[in-house]
């Protein structure tokens, strides 16, 4: 999985985002929870500062290589930059997801008319969130973390 934006974001935004993993990745963890039907049981990152030395010193990294291994052994490699360097088709996530937006504003119309089940609950962004924490020790540890089973 690989998500990089076409220029950092404003270091203001860098200040309060809550780190890249937080504001950038949880997204693709999300996601790789989703396409693999199962939940991530290790993940295992690594980062720096390589692109932008003004968001190193808001206390962030801007380039990021995570690697999750799920419940049954099957692995995930995330690539996370804030600038992409061979330049974007689409520019920021606005554009690329204009589509995916649209179709969760349907769905939610759906769940409030007609009661349908949502495709995603708290529990999905809840450990989308675990699994960003557990990347930011991981990148502060230098170990992997497993995430134990609720």
């Amino acid at each position: 999985m690989t998500t990089r934006d076409p220029a950092p974001p404003p270091i203001d935004y860098v200040q309060r985002s809550g780190g890249l993993f937080l504001d950038q990745a949880i997204h693709d963890f999300d996601m790789a929870r989703y396409l693999l039907g199962e939940d991530i049981s290790r993940v295992y990152a690594v980062g720096g500062c390589l692109i932008d030395p003004a968001i190193g010193a808001a206390g962030d990294i801007d380039t990021a290589m995570i690697t999750l291994t799920s419940a049954s052994g099957r692995f995930v490699q995330m690539n996370n930059c804030r600038r992409a360097a061979f330049g974007s088709p689409q520019n920021y996530f606005i554009e690329r997801f204009t589509q995916a937006y649209r179709l969760e504003m349907a769905a939610f119309v759906a769940l409030l008319r007609n009661g349908e089940a949502p495709l995603a609950g708290i529990s999905d962004g809840l450990e989308a969130q675990r699994l960003a924490e557990a990347a930011r020790t991981s990148y502060q540890t230098g170990l992997p973390v497993e995430i134990a089973r609720h």
